[in-house]
């Protein structure tokens, strides 16, 4: 029987007959050790959330939060979860809503949020004691795999030369970062960096209307990470928020242009204490995305959801 903890359903697991987080029967893609942060609205084992939209200023769970309490040393299921944070989202302006399959979908107008200094968004923010991890505790030096899933409902109208951040781990200027994943672009860091474990895309680097899979490997950050702050440092994001109002350089991000899209999973795992290689999870976290949001009987397959046209 499934029993409530803290906002979300969690099913009860006989611990005794697998100590293995990482086995099949918990979860496919968790290593013994070393995960960081995995949110799945409707994980069958450790728990699917409650119906409807987490409210703005409450937590969405972070199903990895005993693994990340024994890598930083201290941390509860509530101080290890995942921050809701939305604002002007509803109206002409936008809409947030539960698909019929389970997931968080972020609908944007693309003609209401060009105001300066318009602030309508979404997004889920880290912890801040993993966002403190990763940007000045010994994470820095480590090797961290990235991963989300989702499906664009309606493509960013941004030039090709700007970019739509969907998961920033900002450092201190829009070139470099612990992690960048796009929407239009690959992601920072690229093959060209030194901090480049690897990277894979699903369709394709630039996405395209339906699922999709991203996923990046970054090598150790070196040097004094500077953290924009809580706005950067997004796991996911829809609309004016963190880099997505940059304004600077010589292509401007005009604000008003984010896409609309779905969130299914995001995994973040540290490497270096997990012992797995990038190419390691990947190769099993797109197995898994195959089978729950590609193939027929999967929990994210045939998804449906309010079309983003309703909303120019």
């Amino acid at each position: 029987m499934a029993t409530m903890r803290h906002g979300f359903i969690r099913a009860d697991v006989d611990t005794t007959f697998n100590a293995d987080r990482g086995r099949v029967s918990i979860d496919p893609v968790l290593p013994t050790q070393g995960a960081l942060l995995l949110i799945d609205p409707t994980h069958p084992v450790l728990g699917a959330w409650e119906a409807g939209v987490p409210a703005s200023g409450g937590t969405v769970p972070n199903l990895a939060w005993d693994h990340a309490a024994a890598v930083l040393g201290s941390g509860t299921e509530e101080s290890l979860a995942c921050a809701m944070d939305y604002s002007g989202m509803s109206g002409s302006k936008g809409l947030i809503e539960r698909t019929t399959r389970g997931g968080l979908h972020g609908i944007f107008s693309q003609t209401q949020n060009v105001a300066a200094g318009d602030t309508t968004h979404m997004s889920i923010r880290l912890p801040e004691p993993l966002r403190l991890w990763i940007s000045t505790g010994a994470a820095k030096e480590h090797s961290t795999f990235v991963s989300v899933w989702g499906a664009t409902t309606r493509v960013t109208n941004m030039n090709p030369g700007q970019f739509e951040a969907i998961l920033e781990l900002m450092e201190g200027n829009t070139t470099a970062g612990r992690a960048l994943i796009r929407s239009n672009g690959a992601g920072y860091p690229n093959v060209n960096n030194t901090n480049h474990l690897g990277s894979s895309h699903y369709p394709a680097a630039v996405l395209p209307a339906g699922p999709f899979r991203k996923a990046l490997g970054t090598g150790a950050a070196g040097g004094v990470f500077v953290s924009y702050g809580a706005d950067s440092n997004s796991v996911f994001a829809v609309g004016n928020v963190g880099l997505n109002r940059y304004s600077g350089g010589s292509t401007p991000v005009p604000l008003g242009h984010s896409g609309s899209r779905v969130l299914y999973r995001v995994y973040v795992e540290d490497l270096t204490v997990s012992g797995r290689t990038y190419a390691e999870v990947d190769a099993l976290d797109q197995s898994l995305f195959a089978s729950e949001v590609l193939t027929a009987g999967g929990r994210y397959y045939g998804d449906t959801y309010t079309n983003p046209s309703t909303l120019p």
